[in-house]
């Protein structure tokens, strides 16, 4: 079988409010970026694909630089992550867009950053200067200033209202070669099991997906709601594509956030109805609260998947799984059928290196592996439950046994309702339909009950499961 070529990858780059994020969306041909008039609205990388002219390649929008990061407002930590995550994507790029805005003019942040990427040889090749904010022809003129920068002819455009990035979009095919689309490999794309990151501010949930992709994919910092806009990364796991969105903290209090904060947080619940799967992260430390339960009900309610991840499991002084997980079951008695994963995604180093202390052969990287495999095959059982189909012949002889355990309740009359066949209409998830007599009625008690017996003898492990009354 052919090898696919690797989509090119144009990175975007530049300071602060220049509006690379309006131009990741314009070309991106959708609003995934959160725009706001806020400084340093994006803090992680937006990743998706485009396509122009039956040719595809990657688009990244890098968080916004100012000078040395010296003069950002954000917690050291943060400006640490922001440019060693920048510096990764700008190596990896086959093309960077050095987006400036033309209204403000030429800064002195746009020439140290022009300055950086010129000292650098290999980043040179590779950059294209693109003035922004050039609503109007008038206004061409004084993108002449930009020149200075020495870095070739600037491509002229506005990223808000379109004009220019046809020929943008020309260039970038033109530079990065881009491979004519594989319609096997968008069949594929499209066959991808979308798992959502989900849970309260501060619980781990980027941790978590870094530790996944063994680098970091996303900023993570001890600052409430860092995590803006939802993140898609895609990953490849026994042959199973995955697709995994970290998503802004859902806090109880929304309505008395700021109004950015509050985008994000509906943006995640969005996110939430887009998936297949959702992993809602716990601090284990913390006692469950109403939110947690009401995410739950609306995580079930969507009928998406579920496996909670109980995080910082080795601040637990008892590290008695069953006990940790009985824990949450007495306090979430609807969702047993859940499985619990309990994960140290910040202090795996520290219990690996007492392992190496002990036996002396242990490495790092194999205890994180071992967690995060385990997680992943159960994310795959889960994913194979979602789409597990029963044959007719089975179900039939399930049903006469459930009838002989406990024979069907009526809901009103006198009659006993006679079940007939039960038929899975669907998967992904499953849906079952109960078909009973015209005039018959049934308890709902009972369709709980038929509910519970097929998750007895079919698992579904971490699926929601449903049954619908027809009369017939």
């Amino acid at each position: 079988m052919p090898t696919k070529k690797k989509l090119p990858l144009v990175v975007i780059f530049g300071r602060t409010n220049v509006g690379k994020s309006t131009l990741f969306n314009r070309l991106a041909e959708e609003k995934k970026a959160l725009i706001s008039d806020v400084h340093g609205t994006t803090r992680d990388s937006n990743i998706s694909t485009s396509k122009w002219q039956g040719r595809t390649f990657e688009i990244i929008d890098l968080a916004g630089w100012e000078s040395g990061f010296g003069d950002m407002s954000e917690s050291e930590q943060i400006q640490t992550s922001l440019k060693a995550q920048a510096d990764m994507y700008l190596k990896k790029a086959t093309l960077i867009l050095f987006v400036v805005d033309n209204r403000s003019g030429l800064l002195p942040q746009d020439k140290e950053l022009a300055k950086n990427l010129r000292t650098n040889p290999k980043l040179k090749r590779k950059t294209a200067l693109v003035v922004n904010k050039v609503d109007n022809f008038k206004y061409a003129a004084e993108a002449a200033q930009f020149n200075k920068l020495n870095l070739g002819d600037p491509k002229l455009l506005s990223a808000l209202t379109g004009s220019g990035s046809g020929d943008l979009l020309d260039f970038i095919i033109k530079e990065t070669d881009a491979p004519i689309d594989d319609e096997d490999a968008l069949a594929e794309e499209e066959d991808s099991f979308r798992v959502c990151i989900l849970g309260k501010p501060n619980v781990g949930k980027s941790s978590l997906l870094n530790k996944i992709m063994g680098y970091q994919r996303v900023i993570v910092s001890a600052t409430p709601h860092t995590t803006r806009e939802p993140q898609d990364t895609n990953i490849t796991y026994k042959d199973q594509k995955l697709t995994l969105i970290d998503t802004a903290g859902i806090n109880r209090k929304a309505d008395s956030l700021p109004r950015l904060s509050k985008t994000s947080v509906r943006k995640s619940m969005q996110t939430l109805q887009r998936s297949d799967l959702v992993l809602l992260v716990l601090d284990i430390n913390e006692g469950l609260t109403h939110q947690d339960s009401k995410l739950v009900e609306e995580i079930l309610e969507a009928q998406k998947s579920l496996i909670i991840i109980g995080n910082k499991w080795d601040l637990i002084d008892d590290k008695t799984t069953k006990k940790q997980a009985d824990m949450i079951y007495d306090h979430l008695p609807f969702i047993t059928w859940v499985p619990i994963h309990f994960i140290s995604c910040e202090a795996t180093a520290k219990e690996v290196v007492k392992k190496i202390d002990q036996a002396g052969e242990i490495m790092e990287k194999d205890l994180m592996s071992k967690k995060i495999n385990s997680l992943l095959d159960l994310i795959l059982k889960v994913y194979g439950e979602r789409k597990r189909e029963i044959p007719k012949d089975v179900l039939y002889e399930f049903m006469l046994k459930t009838v002989r355990k406990h024979r069907p309740s009526k809901a009103k009359g006198f009659k006993r309702p006679h079940i007939k066949v039960i038929h899975q209409i669907k998967t992904n998830p499953p849906i079952f339909k109960i078909l009973i007599g015209p005039n018959d009625t049934l308890q709902i008690s009972y369709q709980r009950f038929i509910e519970n017996q097929l998750r007895k003898y079919f698992g579904f492990t971490g699926t929601p499961i449903k049954t619908r009354l027809e009369h017939k």
